[in-house]
């Protein structure tokens, strides 16, 4: 259940709008990684965490670099909500809520993919 674990510590980081000074760990530069902002911030502790990051789809790891890094650097940065859930193949879903009158709004964050270890199964066709 690594994805749990990580998505556990990734609300802990994000739900109260994330910290303003983590914005630079998710600029869009090629050195800059998800895999590598997620280590710098303490939220992916061991090999195996970092393994499941850089699992993900690139086109996943980027979306989610670029979301984050436009959240952090708004005026007022949005708290952002994560979610896991086993599944079939990879999948996110994001879901931004516009904030009213005293209330922020929120982002949430679904991010669907295989149980790491789960044998792969042929789709159809």
């Amino acid at each position: 259940m690594l994805f749990h674990s990580l998505t556990e510590r990734l609300n802990a980081v994000f739900s109260s709008g994330g910290r303003p000074c983590a914005a630079r760990l998710f600029e869009p530069r090629p050195q800059r990684t998800l895999c590598r902002a997620v280590v710098e911030l303490g939220v992916a502790r061991t090999v195996e965490e970092m393994e499941a990051i850089q699992s993900l789809p690139l086109s996943i790891q980027v979306t989610l670099r670029a979301l984050l890094w436009e959240n952090l650097n708004r005026f007022e940065p949005l708290p952002v909500h994560w979610a896991w859930t086993p599944g079939y193949a990879p999948e996110l879903s994001v879901l931004e809520v516009p904030g009213h009158g005293r209330e922020p709004g929120a982002i949430t964050i679904r991010l669907c993919t295989p149980p790491l270890g789960a044998p792969r199964q042929a789709g159809p066709g």
